[in-house]
């Protein structure tokens, strides 16, 4: 089972995706959704992996999951339990 998940921010506001998909790449649920606050990119990362959590327990999935993410920083801060060091930019 995977689930992505993705966020954007604009002018006061956050917006989130998710889905799941099963092995065979079939889409077992999904959601998006907004919020009426602006924050930084990373806080918006993390309150969509949060709603994907949310969304992997509403469908009571049992199987082992993976949480897909593009962002380095929350997967390094999730991986490693630390402060993170990537440098973003060049």
């Amino acid at each position: 089972m995977k689930i992505n998940f993705n966020a954007s921010i604009s002018s006061n506001r956050t917006n989130f995706g998710v889905i799941a998909r099963d092995d065979e790449g079939f889409v077992i649920g999904g959601g998006e959704g907004l919020k009426n606050e602006m924050m930084s990119a990373e806080w918006a990362e993390i309150y969509a992996f949060e709603e994907s959590i949310n969304m992997a327990c509403a469908l009571n999935i049992k199987t082992a999951m993976v949480f897909e993410i593009d962002n380095a920083s929350l997967i390094n801060r999730v991986k490693h339990h630390s402060t993170d060091v990537t440098i973003i930019g060049a």
